[in-house]
C-alpha cells in the first residue's frame, strides 16, 4: 500500500479542477469564435474546425502529461517517506538495545 494514498486523492481533485477550468475556457473561446464567424463570413469555417481540433488535442495532451508528472512526483516523495520511516524505526531499535 502506498503511504501517500491521500496525495493521490488530491491529484485526482486537482486534475478534475484543472480539466474543468480548461474545458470552461475552451467552450467560451469556441462560442466567441462561432459567434464571430457567423457574423463575418463562412470562409472561416474550415480554419475554425482546425482550431477546435487542435484545442481538443492540446487539452488531452495536457491532461495526460499532468497526470504523469504528478505520478512521478508522488513516486519520488514515496521513496523519501519510506526511508524516513525506516530510519525512525531503526533509531528506536538502536535506542532499545543501548
Amino acid at each position: 500500500m502506498n503511504r501517500l494514498s491521500k496525495d493521490l486523492n488530491v491529484v485526482d481533485l486537482t486534475l478534475y479542477l484543472a480539466y474543468e477550468l480548461t474545458l470552461s475556457v475552451v467552450c467560451r473561446s469556441l462560442l466567441d469564435m462561432v459567434l464571430t464567424m457567423l457574423f463575418t463570413t463562412y470562409y472561416t469555417l474550415v480554419p475554425m474546425v482546425l482550431v477546435i481540433c487542435a484545442l481538443i488535442y492540446v487539452t488531452r495532451y495536457f491532461l495526460t502529461a499532468f497526470r504523469e508528472v504528478n505520478r512521478l512526483d508522488y513516486m519520488s516523495r514515496s521513496v523519501i517517506c519510506q526511508r524516513l520511516i525506516q530510519y525512525q524505526q531503526g533509531l528506536r531499535v538502536t535506542r532499545a538495545h543501548q
